[in-house]
């Protein structure tokens, strides 16, 4: 009688089980039918999506600012009216939409850690929307240091942090990890000084201060990094090498040889062995692998939070930064 009495309750248990995931299905279905939104993003990527970022900035250490213009190659659901984008202390000077026409935005309701929405009035069909704009001084992504603060004690040092949702502070975007893009940049520097970012990067001074960035595989934002500083490159292997100051060089060429040969033994037979297998990795996904050195690695005092935008994106692109 007991093990019967004790049946029926399993019985019953299960089947009240089995229906109240029946009558919960519809909503379920309803749910996954819905476009998941970033609770930490402002941006409505059902409607309108960034897909390309051209940057065309300037570091000023003088003001500690970044100012410039922000092109975003676009894609709608085809009758959205609105983009929108996230920003934090930004000040938006301008839009334009498709490089012709001039576009009324707004900025909405301050929100505490996530700034504002940057709310751009588009046409459907709508292809590039053009931001410029200008940061503010105590931008929580940009660290500037003063020439007395680095290794060598001859120029100024400056770089990025975006992570977790930081580059909407040096960046209007949609700074969510769910929304990915390609980008590009030109980046403007004081004469004698050298900029890196997440992407292929230069391994020579321009005289002109002027660099030239591309990233061709879509990241998310926070992997948006860009460093500028007094920086000479040395190369450590066919596809290896060391951004750092003059004064620090030397000691962090023999750092980095020193870690991959005490880790991968036949670099003793001149093979980067992790350098070989992400190689090998990126031509199985027919990804594009840049002429220059595969990975990079940048050595700082200052930077030893902000290599992991540097490195991880440079190595999506094939160059690893740190």
């Amino acid at each position: 009688m007991f093990k019967r009495r004790l049946y029926s309750l399993v019985f019953l248990l299960l089947a009240g089980t089995s229906a109240c995931r029946q009558n919960k299905a519809p909503e379920t279905s309803k749910e996954n039918n819905m476009q998941t939104m970033d609770p930490h993003s402002f941006s409505r990527p059902s409607e309108a999506v960034i897909k390309h970022l051209d940057l065309d900035i300037t570091v000023n250490f003088d003001k500690k600012i970044i100012s410039g213009t922000a092109s975003c190659e676009i894609e709608t659901n085809g009758h959205t009216s609105q983009i929108v984008f996230d920003t934090h202390g930004l000040t938006i000077e301008k839009i334009t939409i498709d490089n012709v026409e001039p576009a009324t935005f707004k900025l909405g309701d301050e929100v505490k850690f996530l700034g504002r929405p940057l709310i751009v009035n588009c046409k459907p069909g709508t292809k590039k929307i053009t931001i410029r704009y200008s940061t503010s001084p105590d931008a929580a992504a940009l660290q500037w240091l003063t020439k007395e603060q680095t290794a060598g004690k001859n120029a100024p040092f400056f770089f990025t942090q975006s992570q977790a949702i930081l580059a909407r502070t040096w960046v209007p975007i949609q700074d969510s990890p769910g929304i990915r893009f390609t980008y590009s940049a030109t980046v403007h520097v004081p004469k004698g000084l050298m900029a890196v970012m997440s992407a292929g990067n230069p391994q020579e001074k321009n005289a002109d201060g002027i660099y030239h960035f591309d990233m061709p595989q879509p990241i998310p934002a926070y992997l948006l990094a860009l460093a500028v500083g007094d920086f000479i490159f040395r190369p450590i292997g066919k596809r290896t090498g060391v951004y750092a100051e003059p004064a620090t060089i030397e000691k962090s060429v023999y750092e980095k040889w020193w870690t991959r040969r005490k880790n991968y033994t036949d670099l003793m037979n001149g093979d980067d062995t992790i350098s070989s297998f992400f190689h090998r990795v990126s031509l199985s996904a027919e990804w594009k692998i840049p002429d220059l050195p595969f990975v990079h690695q940048l050595f700082s005092p200052a930077t030893a939070h902000s290599s992991a935008s540097l490195r991880m994106n440079s190595l999506i692109h094939g160059a690893e930064t740190w």
